[in-house]
């Protein structure tokens, strides 16, 4: 609430003291100062191609590793399931200098293919474990029957198994899709340039040595916040559902 109301607070008025909840002159004049801001442009559209693209990559790959996981039995499947849950225990920061020198040796550096591989790898083994624990609430009777109609394990999974794991994947995508969209440091470390750039690194910009623009930046975060905003409200229904669902096993 206080970041909406400094974004329609004129420079002077966002130092007032005692500071108000609702501007004596509230102006629009920083939104359009953002809309228009060639760099913000193209950061958020930057960002909403990354997270775009590394949603459905994470969806995609983590729903084929995730219903493997379910339904096959195989030597260190357990230990295996441990070393992916393990990987979110290490601190994101201590694989930047690494990334960086994967990216510049395969050319990749300063692209927003870079950005979207690394997000997809990051955050596909907590998807695995949320639509693993999803799929073992589905019934294996139903791909069995699909089975004896002539449907291979792939096209079960596509026909059966993906269509009744709508609320667990709209649960994935939401988390994948945030947790993409507000990435900061890998984004920071890997492009350099504005036709990389993404939106939170674009906020950044607001700041220098001297001053912050208190106000240009709260209207740079409302606008930040719109695209998830809008995400969540095409899937919130789905997206209850499928994190009550998938945790726990039936």
């Amino acid at each position: 609430m206080w970041i909406v109301s400094t974004s329609f607070k004129k420079t002077g008025d966002v130092y007032d003291y005692p500071p108000a909840w609702i501007p004596e002159s509230p102006t629009i004049e920083n939104y359009v100062n953002v809309l228009t801001y060639p760099n913000i442009t193209r950061a958020f559209l930057n960002s909403i191609i990354v997270a775009a693209i590394s949603t459905l990559l994470i969806i995609l790959l983590a729903s084929l590793a995730a219903y493997g996981f379910s339904r096959y039995l195989f030597k260190g499947k357990r230990v295996l399931m441990m070393v992916l849950i393990g990987t979110q225990m290490i601190p994101g920061v201590t694989n930047i200098i690494p990334i960086y020198i994967i990216a510049e040796r395969v050319g990749l550096l300063d692209t927003i293919t870079a950005l979207f591989l690394v997000y997809a790898a990051v955050n596909i083994p907590f998807s695995v474990w949320l639509l693993k624990s999803y799929f073992d609430s589905i019934p294996r009777a139903l791909e069995e029957a699909a089975l004896l109609d002539g449907c291979t394990n792939l096209s079960a999974l596509f026909r059966i198994v993906i269509p009744l794991s709508l609320p667990g994947l709209a649960a994935s995508a939401m988390f994948s899709f945030v947790a993409c969209w507000n990435e900061f440091y890998l984004a920071l470390v890997i492009t350099s340039s504005i036709k990389s750039r993404t939106l939170p690194l674009a906020l950044y910009l607001f700041q220098s040595s001297y001053d912050i623009q208190w106000n240009l930046l709260g209207a740079a975060s409302v606008v930040a916040t719109i695209p998830v905003i809008i995400v969540f409200l095409l899937l919130q229904d789905k997206f209850v559902s499928g994190l009550s669902k998938g945790a726990i096993k039936e």
